[in-house]
């Protein structure tokens, strides 16, 4: 069950996750919890700018559903994709690029 990804979209997809997560932990029930409007709030906003680049990667090989409007959806594949993948490797993910910055 590997997906092919660029390191890019492995970090972006670990970002979305870990929103997704922690909307579930705060009481969200799971249909919201995987909806993502930039226009809720400013974290919300943010993370949306910061994937917004991978979406596309993301969509074609099912991971979210990207809408005209902006918002995207993380899909049940996705999430069952990222409950088998270790906690060191979705930091590894997490933490792409910060070691490239001199």
């Amino acid at each position: 069950m590997a997906a092919i990804m660029t390191k890019d979209a492995k970090k972006s997809l670990a970002k979305i996750y870990k929103a997704y997560l922690e909307r579930r932990s705060n009481g969200m029930d799971k249909l919201n919890s995987k909806y993502f409007d930039s226009t809720d709030d400013q974290k919300t906003l943010e993370l949306a700018e910061s994937v917004r680049e991978d979406i596309p990667e993301l969509k074609k090989i099912g991971f979210v559903k990207a809408y005209v409007t902006g918002q995207f959806e993380l899909q049940d594949q996705a999430i069952v994709y990222m409950e088998n993948v270790k906690a060191e490797t979705i930091k590894e993910w997490l933490s792409f690029g910060s070691n490239l910055i001199p």
